[in-house]
């Protein structure tokens, strides 16, 4: 017969308590990054499709889409 103390059954919940927030961590960090690589490449497929009077308006050409995206495109 298995006899499990309320210490034991502590550590147990602890350990799993802590394992769970863990992998919560990694899965709300993924999910952020996946979030983020999505949103770049909705804005991406955007530009893409624009046309090169529409990028014209917007004081952009087709070779500064990559830098919009990254967010490193300045104009002065």
């Amino acid at each position: 017969m298995y006899v499990v103390s309320s210490r034991n059954a502590a550590v147990w919940a602890w350990w799993t308590t802590g394992w769970l927030s863990a992998l919560r961590g990694v899965m709300r960090r993924r999910y952020s990054d996946w979030a983020v690589r999505r949103r770049e490449m909705a804005a991406a497929r955007a530009l893409y499709y624009a046309t090169d009077i529409e990028l014209r308006d917007m004081g952009i050409n087709r070779g500064d889409i990559s830098a919009v995206v990254r967010g490193n495109c300045r104009r002065d």
